[in-house]
């Protein structure tokens, strides 16, 4: 029947439908909760710029200098930072934590180095650089601990390059989430720091470690499977999506992931985590897809452009390396330096010698840590040897000595010894 009969049935239909609709423009439609997944506001603080993490991975780059065939290969923290502090050469506080021993939650600059491959540069330098590159994708409080030898991950890493990127592990959000997730990943940091100061043994940071991840997964997983979304509550999945990740959980991250994407006004950090995920089961075309989308969405980020960069290295593709860490320096920073390292690697491999050289030396004067400023001044003073600039190159090894100081006398005698096999000198 046509609204225009008059009938006093369509004539009550209609107005009960006015009625319907008054009603519901009387209610507050309450919009989809947006959040900003990006590393700005996941990550303030990166911790590769804090002293802790500084020397948390100049110490482990002192011991794959050292050649230690142990070391933790996860991510950074516990150890190295009372290591660092300690100053001097590593056998001679090797064991006050035990780091010597290959334990611990973090840090393995010494591991980070192994999966950086392409920064083992000649002679066994470029390690504590390259580490300190690799480390921007790290952090303290993963919640979890990988014990494992470098030996091990190396020989699983020359067969399978993409196997390195399993040993990365990412940082939970610390400043972000509900509070009682807060506290947990506070609480995990603690941990850490206690084993670093030798608070607590090995047998009481493992208990800890593994009870706060089941804590946090098990207070906050079900706010993946709600319907009902806040701020907090999405925060809190990012952080369950990172653990299991670390933990190596599909089924849940990919849960929490799904629960996440909808409300990411920029998900540049979630693009970058599935571009790890991608990397870590070998499918580099689509991990570098995400890797581009991720740069694009935030340009200024660091962490996509070292991954991207890694990437491309582990495929032999140094030239569009090169070009990635030159928008990353334009973007991020000028003085950047994972940045102007990783253009230094690139411009080594592709036999540039004299622009490796300038990119090195930049680097140098954009860090103050000693161990890698010394490692970084003598990748310039291998450039400048390749280039057949001796002059440059002498220059440059005697500056990395010098850099030492007098307390690493081992060190330097180590250093020495590999740059005379380098230049055939006795």
């Amino acid at each position: 029947m046509s609204l225009n009969a008059k009938s006093p049935k369509s004539k009550s239909t209609l107005l009960y439908s006015f009625f319907l609709l008054g009603c519901l423009a009387t209610f507050p439609v309450f919009p989809s909760p947006e959040i900003d997944a990006t590393f700005k506001e996941l990550y303030p603080d990166p911790w590769w710029s804090t002293s802790w993490g500084i020397a948390a991975i100049s110490i482990g780059a002192a011991v794959a200098v050292a050649g230690a065939v142990a070391f933790t290969v996860a991510t950074a923290g516990a150890g190295g930072a009372m290591l660092g502090a300690a100053g001097g050469w590593i056998t001679t506080v090797g064991s006050a934590v035990g780091m010597a021993a290959g334990y611990g939650s973090g840090a393995a600059a010494a591991g980070l180095a192994i999966l950086g491959g392409g920064t083992l540069a000649s002679g066994g330098f470029g390690m504590a650089g390259g580490a300190f590159v690799i480390a921007a994708l790290t952090g303290a409080a993963t919640g979890v601990i990988t014990d494992i030898s470098i030996s091990v991950a190396a020989d699983a890493i020359l067969k399978e390059p993409y196997r390195r990127y399993e040993y990365i592990k990412v940082p939970l959000i610390e400043k972000k989430g509900s509070k009682d997730v807060r506290n947990i990943v506070k609480e995990l940091k603690e941990v850490e720091e206690n084993f670093a100061k030798e608070k607590i043994g090995k047998e009481e940071f493992e208990n800890e470690t593994n009870r706060l991840s089941s804590e946090l997964i098990n207070k906050a997983s079900n706010v993946c499977e709600s319907k009902q979304k806040d701020k907090n509550s999405l925060f809190d999945a990012i952080n369950i999506a990172i653990l299991s990740y670390n933990k190596q959980d599909e089924e849940i991250q990919k849960l929490c992931w799904d629960s996440v994407w909808p409300h990411a006004k920029n998900g540049s950090f979630l693009n970058y985590l599935s571009a790890l995920n991608l990397l870590s089961e070998g499918q580099y075309e689509k991990a570098i897809k995400d890797l581009e989308t991720a740069v694009a969405k935030e340009p200024t980020a660091l962490q996509p452009y070292i991954l991207y960069i890694m990437s491309l290295n582990d495929l032999d593709e140094h030239k569009k390396s090169l070009k990635v860490a030159k928008d990353g320096l334009k973007n991020v920073s000028k003085k950047n330096y994972h940045l102007l390292f990783a253009a230094g690697n690139a411009s080594f491999y592709l036999k540039d010698y004299d622009s490796a050289a300038n990119y090195y030396e930049k680097a140098y004067n954009a860090i103050s840590e000693d161990m890698i400023k010394t490692d970084t001044a003598m990748m310039a003073a291998i450039s400048y040897h390749e280039a057949d600039d001796n002059k440059s190159a002498w220059k440059w090894y005697e500056r990395a000595l010098k850099t030492l100081g007098k307390n690493n006398e081992d060190y330097k005698a180590e250093i020495t010894r590999r740059w005379s096999d380098i230049t055939n000198e006795t």
